[in-house]
């Protein structure tokens, strides 16, 4: 992602400095599910439905054992170190290992890799534009997750963050190769089957998300995780999740899950399963 030095950005990048949030204000602890909601095991811990690293405030209580906690959590921190961490570090969401030190944030200046402080740099929020779930629209299933663009908001100081790093150069560029389509995918699809069990129970659905949470190389994720297809308006939350009121009565269970929605970030539907 480059930056001409000379320009702030576009009206679909404005600072939004009294936006800054670093928790969801909707909280909620629901019952207790009693066993794993990924795999037949007991389980022995909590579900974060939004990872709490992200500012997640749903907890799921006894839902995972010990191996599926290790997977989801992994997962968890794949994508906050990768899509959200110039975010994570400006807005100071929790960290789970604080006494680890944390990689150096980096950019291009001119084609030179310059490491920054994190007080320097600029902080930008990510999302991925997609079709809509394939399953929705009675198509083939889409065996391929293919981003067919990028949205990102800056948060507050980005301009001013992004001249002290210029200096005198023409142009900074921030790397966007960890920008990994489908580990965004998969923690969708995680969010939606929790809030799914969390709405309807562990046995209130046919989940269709399992592989796509457990397996890095899953396929058919375009089959059930993809873009609400809609103009969204700036939320009031941090995150939002709710279940989409247009296919209540259809036998899928769709879960609308919005990140940063109070940035204008976009909105996906997740198919979480079948109602049985």
């Amino acid at each position: 992602m480059r930056f001409n030095p000379q320009t702030q950005g576009s009206p679909a990048m404005a600072d939004n400095t009294s936006l800054m949030m670093v928790r969801m204000n909707r909280q909620h602890r629901y019952e207790a599910v009693g066993r794993c909601i990924y795999c037949p095991n007991p389980s022995d811990s909590d579900e974060h439905i939004v990872p709490r690293n992200l500012g997640g405030m749903l907890t799921l209580p006894d839902a995972s054992c010990a191996d599926c906690r290790d997977i989801t959590g992994a997962l968890e921190g794949k994508v906050a170190d990768s899509i959200y961490r110039p975010a994570r570090r400006q807005l100071g969401f929790p960290r789970r290992h604080k006494k680890v030190p944390q990689p150096p944030m980096t950019a291009e200046v001119d084609g030179v890799e310059t490491i920054l402080e994190d007080k320097d740099f600029p902080g930008i929020l990510v999302a991925f534009k997609f079709p809509a779930p394939s399953i929705l629209k009675l198509g083939p299933p889409a065996t391929e997750m293919i981003a067919a663009g990028i949205d990102a908001r800056i948060l507050p100081e980005f301009g001013d963050r992004l001249n002290r790093i210029r200096g005198g150069a023409n142009q900074v560029r921030f790397s966007t190769k960890s920008m990994d389509t489908v580990l965004f995918c998969r923690l969708l699809a995680k969010i939606a089957h929790c809030y799914a069990v969390a709405e309807l129970g562990v046995d209130g659905f046919k989940p269709y998300l399992l592989d796509i949470i457990r397996d890095p190389d899953a396929r058919f994720i375009g089959e059930y995780v993809g873009d609400a297809m809609a103009v969204d308006n700036r939320g009031e939350d941090l995150h939002e999740v709710y279940q989409e009121d247009f296919y209540r009565k259809s036998k899928h269970v769709v879960v609308c899950v919005r990140l940063f929605g109070n940035y204008g970030l976009p909105t996906y539907w997740v198919v979480a399963g079948e109602r049985l």
